[in-house]
Parts: structure tokens; sequence; C-alpha cells
């Protein structure tokens, strides 16, 4: 865990199996998007079973993470878009299924060096470049993590690199090879261009009855209607449910004490410590505190580990070890501790101010509260009422049916297309809801079986198509204008590409591409060019580069222009090959290449893991969390 602390945070195997950074939770804003975790686990990977609670904790942790890193509160709505919960859990997935290989490959790792591995992370030193307790705790602590967690999670990290960078370490590349990519990606072209816009074209005439006709009669998909359907939907939603749940002054009372913690704040100690490889030094440390020597002097006059920085801050009990937590928070303030032993040492604790805990009343916290008791509950009826349409449909009711029975409210529309519009082309409202619904629409037949669906959020919906018209050509005089204005810009196309090949016909003929910058053409010489970027010139499109990189010195080619407000004419000037000392580079774009092949090696790799192991997915134990 918290492989981004070290060197190798790039790497392919931090990427695909260490991607979830845990940082501190903060819970607000998550345990609105929440339920109870269900019982059954979320994936079974080779018999190891992801249990819910395991993944509602790293879900949070990185829907955390990725809120900071937006500069605030990711949405719940918008880590659905992303597909956040797939992510964390193809991430888990692919952990478990390293932590089994390793573990049948009897890989482990010493307590002896992994405690060393943690002293000599440079992540953890002071400014002398010593391991510093302090550090220590400072940085697990900001991560969320106890210090018995993070040593867990550290121990199996480096078990599983030990497999994986053996499996995927960087594939061998030729030198050649090498070179030769090299070079065809970093090869360099300038081009005069010749810029004929379209507006330095007078406008075309006006189309007759017969050019509007014939222009339609030509392009009539362009103006067709798209197939609509009719429908009716009924939709199961959590939060419309949730509004009508009652939620008494027992359970609400209930819930509070069952979510306790969330509305407490721990009490606060300040504490110093120092910090000593055996006990005898630590003894005598603490009578030399205790006879009223500072903790600072007594810390840089017997060489204490921790002295450049003896203090730990105003922390809370759970930013302590749990072998020294206890004897610190059963301290009076002032008071000093007899030497207590760690993974790391001998310490003694001094503890200065002590800030008491609160708890919020409930008084403070019951809407909150109130909403999400409605949520779960309402999740356990959508449940339940899913069985029961489910059940409806089983025995050969129709929607209208269903509904009347269970008193659902039915939905129609007269007609939607493909993109969710009705036949006025506005969008509708009841399919702003992504794919999902139009999706179901466009795949279903008029008297097909029925059945739910799923949606975001634990929602369900089930459509029945009444009606569908197929794709009609709109009469030529519901769209006269539309035609008349396509036509004009057709003929104004065409018209300006004609202009740009007679100034790339001049050009072939002889004369200087700067003399056809007239009658409103400019001319103009490009940046340098690079064969994969399309940001070095403002006016240089894909087509155009695409040419560019077949020409000769000299040649020319004619494509439209970027914006598509024109065409350009463009003449080889320059090919310019990768600088001959750009040494770094090469071995830079070197490695590049050596790890994709390696990531290209590890995902076989774990392609094969899940077939050896086997990965089953819950996907139903997901959605009841959200």
């Amino acid at each position: 865990m918290l492989q981004a602390l070290r060197k190798s945070a790039g790497t392919w195997v931090v990427k695909i199996f260490l991607g979830i950074l845990a940082l501190s939770f903060v819970g607000w804003g998550v345990n609105d998007m929440l339920f109870a975790p269900p019982s059954q686990p979320v994936a079974t990977v080779g018999g190891v079973e992801i249990t819910a609670n395991e993944f509602t904790s790293t879900y949070r942790r990185e829907f955390d993470r990725l809120s900071q890193q937006l500069g605030g509160r990711l949405t719940p709505e918008q880590a659905r878009e992303i597909r956040l919960a797939q992510s964390v859990l193809d991430q888990m997935v692919g952990r478990t299924l390293f932590a089994i290989a390793a573990d049948d490959l009897g890989l482990a790792i010493s307590t002896q060096a992994l405690v060393e591995q943690i002293r000599t992370n440079p992540s953890f030193a002071n400014a002398t470049g010593q391991f510093d307790p302090r550090v220590f705790q400072q940085v697990i602590n900001a991560a969320g993590f106890s210090e018995a967690a993070y040593l867990a999670s550290e121990r199996g990290d480096t078990v599983r690199e030990q497999l994986v960078n053996t499996v995927a370490a960087e594939g061998e590349v030729s030198a050649t090879l090498a070179d030769r990519l090299f070079a065809y990606r970093e090869e360099k072209r300038v081009a005069e261009l010749v810029l004929v816009p379209k507006s330095a074209l007078p406008a075309p005439v006006e189309p007759t009855a017969a050019q509007i006709e014939k222009y339609y009669q030509d392009n009539q998909g362009a103006f067709t209607a798209p197939e609509y359907r009719s429908v009716n939907y009924v939709l199961l939603e959590p939060e419309v449910v949730a509004k009508e749940i009652a939620v008494s002054e027992a359970e609400l009372k209930e819930e509070y004490e069952a979510q306790i913690g969330r509305f407490t704040v721990a009490e606060k100690r300040e504490v110093e410590q120092l910090l000593y490889d055996n006990e005898a030094a630590a003894a005598a440390a603490r009578a030399l505190v205790a006879g009223g020597r500072s903790l600072a002097d007594v810390a840089k006059e017997t060489k204490s580990s921790t002295a450049d920085s003896p203090s730990l801050g105003l922390i809370t009990r759970d930013k302590l070890p749990a072998a020294v937590a206890e004897t610190v928070f059963k301290l009076a303030e002032g008071a000093v501790s007899d030497p207590v032993k760690s993974p790391f040492g001998w310490h003694v604790f001094r503890v200065g101010k002590i800030e008491a805990g609160s708890i919020r009343p409930l008084a403070e916290v019951a809407p909150a509260l109130t909403r999400d008791v409605a949520l779960r509950r309402a999740g356990d009826a959508i449940v339940k009422l899913y069985e029961k349409v489910e059940d409806e449909f089983a025995g050969g009711a129709k929607l209208m049916e269903a509904a009347r029975k269970l008193g659902l409210k039915v939905e129609t529309v007269a007609a939607v297309d493909a993109r969710g519009r009705g036949a006025d082309e506005k969008p509708l409202d009841g399919f702003a809801r992504g794919g999902a619904f139009v999706s179901a629409v466009f795949g279903t037949q008029p008297g097909a079986e029925l059945r739910l669906r799923d949606l975001p959020g634990g929602a369900y919906f089930a459509v029945e198509v009444t009606g569908v018209t197929p794709p009609a050509p709109k009469p030529l005089a519901n769209v006269r204008d539309a035609v008349k204005a396509a036509w004009l810009e057709a003929e104004l196309e065409a018209a300006a590409r004609n202009a740009a090949a007679a100034v790339q016909q001049a050009i072939k003929g002889g004369q200087k591409a700067g003399d056809q910058a007239k009658d409103g053409r400019t001319h103009k010489t490009t940046s340098p060019l690079l064969r994969y970027r399309l940001d070095l010139d403002p006016d240089v499109s894909a087509e155009l580069l695409t040419e560019l990189f077949k020409l000769k010195i000299g040649e020319t080619a004619l494509a439209p222009t970027a914006k598509r407000d024109g065409y350009a004419v463009a003449v080889l000037k320059e090919v310019t090959a990768v600088a001959a000392d750009a040494s770094e580079q090469r071995a830079a774009f070197k490695r590049e290449v050596a790890r994709a092949i390696g990531a290209d090696i590890g995902e076989a790799f774990q392609a094969a893991l899940e077939r050896r192991y086997g990965v089953t997915t819950n996907t139903k134990a997901v959605e009841q969390l959200f």
C-alpha cells in the first residue's frame, strides 16, 4: 500500500494492481451513496471472497482521493458516470489474483525485512535523512491507516510485487527497433500553406426550384425522419419511495447509536516522544525528563531517533500504534510514560495539552439520519417490489395490468427516437438517464416479454413498446428551407475546393506559394509538425497532416482546414530527422517501449490467472451498496 511513497510509483505494477492509493476517508458525501453492505461477497477470486465491507472501505477511500484531486467534492452521479465502482472492483480482483498466485509459490517477506524496508523508505525520513517515527505516523495517518493496517498492506503489496516484477519485467527491446520507431515518431516537417477561406468567395446564386428538388432527391437521407417508437414504462426509484417512508423516533435513535462514531469528535492529545533501540536508554532518558529536563533537550542530548522532531502534534488515539495508544491516552496532562515497546523500538511519551472529545447531538444530525434510514428502507422495498413485478411479468401480465395491481405509476411517451428526442427534436426528460432507457426501447420489439432492467443508484425500469413508426423522408414542403441552406453550403464548399485546386495547379506549374496570397487567400509557414500531434498548428487538419508525411520536398497536398472553414494547399519545405545527439530522449523512448512490452506480458499473465483460479463477480451485491 501507499506505493506512491516509493520511487516505483509510476510503474505498471502500481498502475494496474496498486492503483488505489488509500488516502484519508472523510465520510461526508459518501454515506448518502452507500446502504448497509449485503451479506454476500461482491466477488470471489479462486475461493477468496472480497466482502462488501472490504469493497465499501476501498471505494470510499478512492472516492475521497478523486474528490481531492478534482479540487472539491465528487458527486455520486459523477462517480457513476466514470464507473468508479467497477474500476475499484477490477483493481481489487487483480490484487487478489496476484496475492493467491504469490501464496501458491510460497513468496513471503519476514517481519525484520519489512521493518527494514520501512526504515529505509525516504518518505519516512526527517530533514537529516534518518527514519523518523513522527514522520511515519503522520504519513500513514494522513492516508487513513493505523500502523497495524499499514504494515499488513505493505506486507501484502511487497509479496505481490515480487511476483509481478518477475513476470512483467520490462521487455527487451533491440536498439535497431527502438531507434527506427523513435526516428519515425520524432521526424519533423515544415510546409508553406495557402489558405482559401469560404468567406473570401462570393455567395452562390439562389437555387432554382428544380435545383432544390434535385438536391432533396439526391440527399434524402439527410432529410429523413428517424424511426420513432411509442412506449409505456414504469420506474422504481429509491429516492421516490424514500419520500413516502416515515421514520419513527425509535428508529432514528437506533440509527444514531449505530452511527455514533460518525458524529463523535475524538479526544486529542498533544504528544511528544523519545525513541531508542533498547529499554535501558529509554529508561535513562525517562528519568531525565521526569527530573524536570525538557523532552526536546533530552532527545538531542541522548541522541534519540526523534531528536530533530520529538513532537507528534495534537493527535487522536487512532493515530498511534495499538501497542502504545492505550498507555498514552491513560496519562494525565503533563505526565511522562514509562518506556513502551513497539516494532520500531522503545518509546517514552510526554502528554501536553488535552482536548476533550465531543458528540454531535441527535437533534443536529436528525435530517441526515432520517434520509439514510428512509433510503435504506426504500432500497429494501425496491428489492421486494422488484420481485413482485417480475412475478407478475412471469405470469404473463402486461405492463398496465401489473402496474394497476401493484399501484405503480405508468409513464407514456408518444414518440421517441434513438437519441432520446421526441418528434419536436427536443430531449425527453424521462430519457435523460444515460443510454439505458433508449437502448431498452430500441432493443425491444412490440409484444416482447417484459422484464425489469437496472439503472444506476439501485433503480429499475421496464418498457413496453406499443408502436413503431419506421424512418420516412420528410415532405419537401416541410424542409424546403433546410434543403436550400444545405444546397448553398454544398455549393460554397465545392467552390472553395475548386479555388484551392486551382491554387495547387498553379504551384505545380511553377508559381510560388507566396504569390497566391490574393483575393482573400493567405500565405503562411507552419510550425514544425510531428506525425502524431494535431496541436502544433491551428490551420493543419488531421487529413492535411497525414498527407504531409507522405510527401517529398516540393510536393503539394490539398485538404480542408482544421476549422472546416475552407481549404489549405500545402507545399512541403523541410524534413528534419531527429537530432543525432538526442541520446537521453532515445533512451527514454526505449524504456517506454520496454515498459509497454512488460505491461502486455503482465496483462496476459493476469488473464491466465483468471482462467486458472476463476473469478466470479456479484453484480447484484455491488448494486445493493448504492
